[in-house]
């Protein structure tokens, strides 16, 4: 798939969050058994889709459909599923299908969208903005550029309007933005740019731009074209003038309860937009002051159980996370926790879902701030309720995060104990010959081999490369995951030139088919550097060490404690070798990585 795909994949399943829990709570005459049934096809799709089984995908959801169809008429929950078979169909390659399965579902939706729009337009609005991103992306495909245009434009201007989880709204923008480039490499502009060129302000477009909607509403559709097209000060610039108006406006509108104003979903959703063009600036100072004025707004405004106000404080959390500020993350997220349980209690879906994910940050927060034991309560909480509401993959993704805080503790017993209840969730919900099953297979090994288990963890790791052969292709890149697991328990075990061998068998697969997926390269080749330090041939082990750092390097998301230990590793290397001056270069390296992290 695509870097651009993935992104749109990204956008489409982000938004099938809010869908099914809306649309489905507007069916009460349903039978309970078909329900259940049709549910647990498309639970089953779900599943398929995401471990990238699109065929399995497309047959489980047809069948979700046909089983749907015995019970009801056309409605929201139907136009749901076809929007995942249409997604199934799109990933596996098949435009036309996919093209053609979104305009039923956007036939069906739009009656229903249009009617409910001045009262509960939410669900059946997310669901609309959800079938007009992937029949864009379809078009985009098969070189529909002017229509994918079109239907992306109609998406960006009903998405502002239905307050969209958190994150919706500016991933929505940056696809577009990929549209934008698209159709830039195929020299052609997009139809505002042509009518307004980025230099004019936007009082020069107001007085001769017919049906205009008010100010605001033009200010951010200029922002989101200069966005398309990385004019980040000029997007930065229209947001803030955005911000103005509706804030204007506001204070002449006020409403008979105290405190309570129009526009402001409106004036949050601007201020949001604009700290993330900030932020992508570089401004982290502007970004910041801007994140904690949507804040405010949020306080003032939004009663305090409100979902909109556990969004702006987890927004927040999530800033000062990247700017490592652990300290100042915490409370605000712990708080937005507090709003999301009180949620839960509602029976809400969605706030079972924002709960689980602000539980895994603040898990990670705690874990920075070395409180393990919060860290530890805050997933296993996020566990039990992703494994109460019968998502078990998203459950055993939560342990697989416990399990590794228990590792960088050396609780390995702990460790291992996660890793058998991951499983376990795993075989349940996916069957014991799954491809994921036998991935963590391999990874429950390596915990084994840990606790010094290593008949057990020899076994598990045997198993698991056998039921990933059986699953995938003879050099998928998947493969080289378990290989290296294998090719470790034989080194610890003195058996150098096994392991070798389980290496370098890696090593081929990954140099074959450059993907992401599987281990890293830059691992495997410092994995053979370790096996040649141990052998004594040092020349060949500092060849292999710099090749993998520079693959590291090169990777598109460098983790900077993964780099500052291979340096360290070099620089070991270059001392046996003697190699003063390439020493000093590294140790240079060091002191400006070190500042970045």
């Amino acid at each position: 798939m695509s870097p651009f795909r993935n992104r749109l994949a990204i956008v489409a399943l982000g938004l099938s969050l809010a869908v099914l829990s809306s649309c489905e709570s507007s069916n009460v005459n349903r039978s309970t058994t078909t329900a259940a049934h049709w549910q647990l096809l498309r639970d089953q799709g779900f599943v398929a889709f995401i471990y990238g089984n699109y065929k399995e995908a497309q047959l489980k959801y047809g069948q979700a459909l046909a089983e749907l169809r015995k019970s009801q008429e056309s409605d929201p929950v139907e136009a749901a599923l076809l929007t995942d078979l249409a997604e199934a169909y799109q990933s596996d390659g098949s435009y036309e299908k996919s093209r053609e399965t979104y305009k039923i579902a956007l036939q069906i939706i739009n009656p229903h969208y249009q009617l409910e729009r001045q009262t509960s337009a939410y669900g059946v609005g997310t669901l609309l903005v959800k079938c007009l991103v992937g029949l864009a992306q379809s078009d985009l495909e098969i070189g529909n550029n002017v229509e994918a245009d079109r239907l992306y434009q109609q998406a960006l201007r009903i998405a502002p309007q239905l307050l969209l989880p958190k994150g919706e709204l500016d991933r929505l923008s940056a696809s577009y933005r990929n549209i934008v480039q698209s159709k830039f490499h195929q020299g052609t502009m997009s139809v505002a740019e042509q009518a307004a060129g980025e230099d004019n302000e936007p009082s020069a477009n107001l007085t001769t731009r017919p049906n205009l909607p008010d100010t605001w509403q033009f200010l951010r559709e200029q922002a989101f074209e200069h966005y398309a097209s990385h004019s980040l000060e000029l997007a930065a610039k229209r947001l803030r003038n955005a911000v103005d108006q509706i804030s204007s406006k506001r204070k002449t509108h006020k409403l008979a309860s105290p405190g309570t104003y129009l526009m402001t979903s409106e004036l949050l959703t601007c201020i949001t937009e604009l700290a993330i063009v900030e932020q992508e600036l570089g401004d982290e100072l502007k970004a910041e002051s801007t994140w904690r004025e949507a804040l405010r707004l949020s306080r003032a405004e939004l009663w305090p159980g409100h979902p909109g106000l556990a969004d702006s404080l987890g927004r927040l959390a999530r800033f000062l996370k990247s700017r490592r500020k652990f300290s100042e993350a915490a409370p605000l997220l712990a708080e937005a926790v507090t709003i999301r349980e009180a949620g839960l209690k509602t029976g809400s879906n969605l706030a079972a879902s924002s709960l689980s994910s602000d539980l895994e940050e603040l898990g990670f927060i705690y874990y920075h701030l070395k409180k393990f034991d919060l860290a530890e309560k805050s997933l296993k909480r996020a566990v039990e309720i992703e494994t109460k509401s019968n998502k078990l993959v998203i459950a055993s993704i939560r342990l697989d995060q416990l399990a590794r805080i228990y590792s960088l503790q050396n609780r390995f017993q702990d460790e291992v104990a996660a890793r058998r209840t991951k499983l376990h969730l795993l075989i349940s919900d996916l069957g014991p010959d799954h491809l994921e099953v036998g991935k963590n297979l391999c990874t429950l090994g390596t915990a084994l081999a840990r606790c010094g288990k290593v008949d057990e963890a020899e076994h598990a790791i045997l198993n698991g490369i056998a039921i990933q052969q059986k699953c995938t292709e003879p050099d998928d890149p998947l493969l080289t995951d378990g290989l290296m697991a294998l090719g470790n328990l034989y080194r610890t075990q003195g058996k150098l030139g096994t392991a070798r061998a389980k290496f370098q068998q890696a090593l081929k697969i990954k140099g074959k088919k450059h993907s992401s997926d599987g281990a890293k390269l830059s691992e495997i080749l410092t994995a053979l550097s370790d096996l040649d330090c141990t052998e004594g041939n040092i020349p060949r082990a500092n060849t292999l060490q710099e090749r993998a750092l520079a693959e590291e390097k090169q990777s598109a998301a460098p983790d900077l404690g993964r780099l500052e230990w291979m340096l360290a590793r070099l620089r070991d290397i270059q001392t046996r070798l003697g190699n003063q001056n390439r020493i000093e270069e590294i140790n240079q390296e060091l002191i400006e990585l070190r500042k970045k992290m």
